[in-house]
C-alpha cells in the first residue's frame, strides 16, 4: 500500500511505522481518503509490506492546505508539523570566539542600543558582576543611557549608575546630566537605590551644593530604614567623600550602625570601609573605633591586604591602641603574603606604608613585622618581579624610610640588570634612584663589618652594572670605597 502525504515536489523517502501515525493525525485536511481507514489497512498489513511515502512540509502551515486556516487544523495549531521538518536556525546570542558555556551571563547580554530602561539597569549590574571589560559596550550603553535620560525611572538610574561604578566606566557628563532629575526624585528613592545614587555621584567627583543638601535632609528623615551592612557601608562612605559636614548626622550614623551590628554580623570588608570612611571626617574617637575592631574579628581571615591596610590605618588614625587586631593582622598578612604575586606584593606595600603617616610609636612595631614578612616573600619570587612592580616595591620602602638589607637590595638589583631590556627611561631613573635611597639608608644605619662592606661593595657594582645596561656602556673596575656615612 502507497499514501501520498503531499505533492511539493521535494525528495521523497521511506516512513517509519511510528511516524504514520503522526501523519495522519496532522495531515488528515490534506489526505486523499479518511484517516482512520489508513491506519486500520496499516494496522492489517504486516512492515514488509508496508511503504509509506512522506514529503518533507514546506513551511508551518504545510498540515493545512486546501484553504484551511490555523484554527481548523487537527489540534488546533497544526502542533505536530515540526516533526516532520527541522528546527529553523537561531541566531547565535554570542558572535565572539568563546563559547556561550564560557561567558556565562555575559551571552546573555544584548547590544545596548536595543534596550530600554530596566533593560540597560539589569544589563549594567550583569555586567558589573562579571566583569565585562568591553570599552565598546560601556561605551554603547552610556550613549543609549544618555538617549532615554529623560524618561528613565530612578531605579534604572541607580541601577545604571551603580554598574558603571563598580567597572569604573562611570561617565561624569552623564551623571551631571541626571542630577537634576535626581535631586527632584529623591524623596521616592528606596534604601538601597538612594545608597546607589550617592555612591555613584560621590565616585564621580561631582560636588553639588542642591544635591549634598537634598540628601542630608533624606539621611536625616530616614536613617533608620538603612538596616543592611551594604547599604550602611556606601552610604557612610558617599557622605564622608561628598564633603557633607553635619556632624550630628554623622554621629547617628556610628549608633545606628552599633545597633545594626547588634543584631547582623558585619564581614571586615564592609567594616574597614565604615571606619575608613569614619576616620576621613574625624567623627570618631579610640574607644568607637575598637568596638568595631571587635566587631571584625570573626571574619579578619577572609580579609584581603588591602582591607587589613584600610583596617589599619583608620585605627592609627584615631590613636586606637588595639594588640589583639593589630598582632592579628600581622599573622594574616604574614599568611598571605606567601602566595601573592609580585603585583599584589607591590600594592600590599604601598598600602600598608600609608599606616606610616598616621601611626604611633606602639603602631610601628606591627609595621615593621609586615613589611619584613613582604620583603622575604618579594625576595624570593624576584623571577617573577617585571619592572613595574620592580620600581614600586623600591619606591614604597624607600618613600617610608623601611629597612632593606643590603643583601636583598643586591638580588633586587640582579633582577634589574636581567630585565634592563625591558626598562624605560622614567622607571630606570625611579628604580635607581630609590634604590640609592636604600643603599644610603642602611650605610647610616649600619656599623663597618666585613660582611656587610662585602654587600655594600656587591649593592656598589650591582648599581654601576644597571647604569651601564640602560646606557649601552661598558662597566669600569670599581674601588672600594665603603664609607657609612
Amino acid at each position: 500500500m502507497q499514501h501520498r502525504a503531499g505533492a511539493c515536489g521535494r525528495k521523497r523517502r521511506p516512513a517509519t511505522l511510528s511516524e504514520i501515525f503522526w501523519i495522519c493525525l496532522s495531515c488528515s485536511a490534506a489526505a486523499e481518503c479518511n484517516p482512520l481507514y489508513i491506519v486500520a489497512e496499516l494496522l492489517s498489513t504486516s512492515r514488509e509490506h508496508v511503504t509509506l511515502w512522506v514529503w518533507p512540509c514546506c513551511s508551518r502551515s504545510a498540515g493545512y492546505s486546501q484553504g484551511q486556516s490555523v484554527e481548523d487544523a487537527p489540534f488546533g495549531r497544526n502542533w505536530a508539523a515540526e516533526v516532520l521538518q527541522p528546527p529553523r536556525p537561531r541566531r547565535p546570542r554570542n558572535t565572539g570566539a568563546l563559547p556561550n558555556r564560557l561567558l556565562g551571563a555575559l551571552a546573555l547580554l544584548r547590544d545596548p542600543a536595543e534596550l530600554d530602561g530596566e533593560g540597560l539597569g539589569r544589563a549594567a549590574t550583569a555586567a558589573a558582576r562579571e566583569g565585562l571589560d568591553d570599552e565598546a559596550w560601556w561605551a554603547a550603553l552610556t550613549k543609549r543611557t544618555k538617549e532615554l535620560s529623560d524618561s528613565l525611572a530612578m531605579h534604572d538610574v541607580s541601577l545604571i549608575l551603580n554598574g558603571m561604578a563598580r567597572s569604573r566606566r562611570l561617565d561624569k557628563q552623564l551623571v551631571q546630566a541626571l542630577l537634576p532629575r535626581i535631586c527632584a526624585n529623591l524623596v521616592y528613592l528606596t534604601s538601597a537605590h538612594l545608597a546607589m545614587l550617592a555612591s555613584s555621584v560621590a565616585k564621580a567627583e561631582i560636588h553639588n551644593a542642591q544635591f549634598t543638601n537634598l540628601l542630608t535632609r533624606e539621611l536625616k528623615a530616614r536613617l533608620m530604614e538603612f538596616h543592611s551592612s551594604m547599604e550602611l557601608t556606601m552610604i557612610i562612605n558617599a557622605v564622608s567623600k561628598l564633603r557633607i559636614t553635619d556632624e550630628d548626622l554623622f554621629r547617628r550614623f556610628v549608633s545606628h550602625t552599633q545597633s545594626r551590628m547588634g543584631t547582623e554580623a558585619f564581614h571586615v570588608r564592609d567594616i574597614s570601609v565604615i571606619v575608613g570612611a569614619l576616620a576621613r571626617v574625624n567623627c570618631v574617637d579610640a574607644t568607637t573605633m575598637s568596638r568595631f575592631a571587635d566587631g571584625c574579628v570573626q571574619t579578619l581571615p577572609q580579609a584581603t591586604p588591602l582591607e587589613l591596610a584600610r583596617l589599619m590605618h583608620a585605627c592609627m588614625s584615631v590613636s586606637c591602641h588595639a594588640p589583639d587586631l593589630f598582632t592579628a593582622c600581622v599573622l594574616q598578612s604574614r599568611e598571605q603574603a606567601n602566595s601573592m604575586d609580585p603585583s599584589g606584593l607591590s600594592a600590599a606595600a604601598y598600602a600598608f606604608g600609608q599606616c606610616f603617616e598616621v601611626a604611633d610609636v606602639s603602631h610601628v612595631r606591627y609595621l615593621q613585622k609586615i613589611f619584613r614578612h613582604l620583603r622575604l616573600a618579594a625576595v624570593s619570587s624576584l623571577p617573577l618581579f617585571l619592572p613595574r612592580e620592580i620600581v614600586s616595591l623600591l619606591k614604597t620602602y624607600a618613600r617610608w624610610q623601611i629597612t632593606f638589607e643590603c643583601g636583598h637590595l643586591r638580588k633586587v638589583a640582579e633582577r634589574m640588570i636581567a630585565t634592563s631590556s625591558q626598562f624605560d627611561l622614567d622607571s630606570a631613573v625611579s628604580g635607581l634612584h630609590n634604590l640609592a635611597l636604600l643603599m644610603q639608608r642602611n650605610a647610616m644605619r649600619s656599623e663597618r663589618t666585613a660582611a656587610l662592606g662585602a654587600a655594600w661593595e656587591a649593592c656598589l657594582q650591582k648599581q654601576q652594572e644597571i647604569c651601564c645596561c640602560l646606557c649601552g656602556l661598558q662597566p669600569e673596575p670599581m674601588s672600594s670605597t665603603w664609607q657609612p656615612c
